[in-house]
């Protein structure tokens, strides 16, 4: 893809301190690895109040990357940076794979998307509708975590590979249709049990991973692992208050994995395709700009 590796850039990301979600790591991760920044890349965390320094130091580049996610959300108590300091930011700004959290009839704010003067890359259907029923231009990207990686037709099926299993939310499930198969647990906070979800790494092995979290299905699904993912309706009741709203699944929809843990019966890789394509071009746009 095309990247920023001549461009003077600096990055908000959703993985620098502090930050509670370790899935995060893979958003950058893969940002970092699809736009072919090098490791040196400055970044700052969107959860922090920006400093009359650091917005000094982000003025000096020339373009400021933000790693997605949720970020579109207007949450005062989560997306810190966003704030009067975010609106004198002179240099272009450029949102990879940005999402809302809501449910289907609400109608949250686009204070975070006007900020950008760029066209956002939309991280699901939801959002990318949302953005252009308010007449703000955007471009349906999917998730970063789900660009990265080979060119895949079908799933790449391994019958001795391990299945890796998300501890939170913690799932309401008899698991008597793993028959014995091995397990991984994975965690995505500091609160759960298993091993964090550091890199993409934890990934190579598997042969199916068992979720509720988007950070784990879809880095499987550029992976061409298979995934079974379950909706807040399997979720522990302790956590079903915290499932932020059924909006950011419509990527998954339109992958045609659904949230009641049935596999894809096929890879979706003509949806992969048709998200990288739109990256492609996406890039291309906002590079010009």
């Amino acid at each position: 893809m095309a990247g920023f590796a001549r461009r003077k850039v600096i990055v908000g990301s959703v993985a620098v301190p502090p930050y509670t979600n370790y899935g995060n790591r893979l958003i950058e991760e893969s940002t970092f690895n699809l736009l072919a920044l090098p490791e040196s890349t400055p970044k700052f965390s969107v959860f922090q109040k920006i400093t009359d320094e650091l917005l000094e130091f982000i003025n000096s580049h020339e373009y400021l990357i933000i790693t997605g996610c949720t970020t579109l959300q207007d949450d005062p108590g989560h997306q810190v940076c966003f704030d009067s300091q975010f609106e004198k930011i002179k240099i272009r700004k450029v949102c990879f794979g940005g999402a809302f959290y809501c449910e289907s009839n609400d109608n949250p704010s686009l204070r975070i998307a006007r900020l950008y003067d760029t066209p956002i890359g939309a991280r699901d259907p939801w959002t990318a509708e949302y953005l252009a029923k308010n007449h703000i231009e955007s471009c349906l990207l999917g998730c970063p975590t789900l660009l990265e990686g080979a060119d895949l037709v079908d799933w790449k099926d391994n019958p001795s590979g391990f299945v890796l299993v998300s501890s939170s939310p913690e799932l309401m499930l008899d698991y008597s249709f793993l028959d014995g198969r091995r397990v991984r647990f994975i965690k995505h906070d500091s609160w759960s049990r298993g091993e964090e979800l550091r890199d993409s790494s934890l990934f190579e092995g598997a042969s199916l991973v068992v979720t509720g979290r988007l950070h784990a299905a879809l880095p499987a699904l550029a992976r061409g692992i298979r995934v079974r993912f379950y909706g807040q309706e399997y979720w522990h009741p302790d956590v079903k208050p915290y499932s932020w709203g059924n909006m950011r699944y419509s990527l998954l929809q339109y992958l045609k994995l659904d949230l009641e843990g049935n596999e894809c019966p096929a890879y979706p890789a003509a949806q992969i395709g048709h998200l990288r394509d739109n990256c492609e071009n996406w890039l291309l746009q906002v590079a010009r700009s």
